[in-house]
């Protein structure tokens, strides 16, 4: 268990590591096998949230007088539609996907994921991994 205490100061210009993960059961591309494919993502308040399509996002933080707080919130809560660049963690059974990335979209409409898909390559994300499209 990691005691929000712990959590390090750093500085402005310095990223937050932390990801939510959205769980969809899908066939592997590989192996075929239907699996919980498991993507990575950092959008909405990033403490390792588990969602799955159809979940609304978290927002805000639970240590509001903590120095860290403003920190634990990516993107903009109440935006109408946002593609998040995800990484896929791989495949259970036969491994696809682990060793290498697999970029995938996760795509939230009002702060709830409407779908999860391998990423197109159509946009160009900023560096929070975002992209707001309307």
């Amino acid at each position: 268990m990691i005691l929000a205490e712990s959590i390090p100061a750093r500085d402005e210009g310095s990223r937050m590591s932390a990801v939510n993960v959205v769980e969809e059961k899908r066939p592997c591309p590989q192996c075929g096998s239907v699996v919980p494919w498991r993507v990575q993502f950092s959008y909405g308040n990033v403490w390792a949230y588990e969602y799955r399509v159809g979940d609304r996002l978290n927002w805000g933080c639970d240590f509001p007088d903590k120095p860290y707080a403003h920190r634990l919130d990516v993107g903009r809560p109440g935006t109408q539609q946002v593609v998040v660049l995800g990484t896929a963690e791989g495949c259970p059974i036969c491994g696809y996907g682990v060793e290498e990335l697999l970029d995938y979209e996760v795509w939230v409409e009002d702060d709830r994921i409407t779908k999860v898909q391998p990423s197109t390559g159509r946009y160009h994300v900023t560096e929070d991994e975002y992209v707001i499209l309307r």
